[in-house]
């Protein structure tokens, strides 16, 4: 996942260099919405409000985690596009999720096929993502329409 967000734990906020590696350790492993509460309420319990570099760390790390469940490979931000990945690109699937985007989502199958979300409040670009992904993972395993195979990405 490689987004254009300050996303770190600032020194001012977690001083000890101990405690910024245990927390980096327990964010990385959030999977769900419920590690994400949890880690958000130890940090608010221990050092108080985080900041938005905190804050953005968290949310890539439960996007980061909702992207392998759905299969995604890589997530890319270019300016006001993300760019994103899948191992298998379902497009009746993705096509179900532009629905609850419209106008921003796109499924660009020259080159390397992916999905791209243009943002247009570049500041909301991790919460649309979230909200993309979550969709996509909400919608199941889903066989593809007729007998044509999703489009299966080669360089993996």
């Amino acid at each position: 996942v490689s987004l254009d967000f300050d996303a770190y734990l600032p020194e001012k906020y977690v001083p000890y260099p101990a405690q910024r590696m245990a927390l980096y350790k327990k964010i990385a492993l959030i999977a769900n919405e419920a590690d994400l509460a949890d880690v958000t309420d130890e940090l608010l319990d221990r050092f108080g409000e985080p900041p938005a570099a905190a804050r953005n760390l968290l949310r890539i790390a439960l996007i980061h985690a909702t992207a392998v469940a759905c299969g995604v490979t890589s997530v890319r931000q270019n300016g006001r596009e993300i760019h994103i990945y899948p191992q298998t690109l379902d497009i009746d699937r993705w096509s179900d999720v532009s629905d609850a985007f419209p106008g921003q989502l796109r499924i660009l199958m020259s080159g390397e096929p992916h999905v791209c979300l243009r943002l247009q409040k570049p500041a909301q670009g991790l919460e649309r993502l979230q909200a993309c992904l979550s969709r996509y993972r909400a919608g199941g395993p889903q066989a593809p329409a007729g007998n044509a195979p999703p489009h299966k990405r080669k360089d993996c």
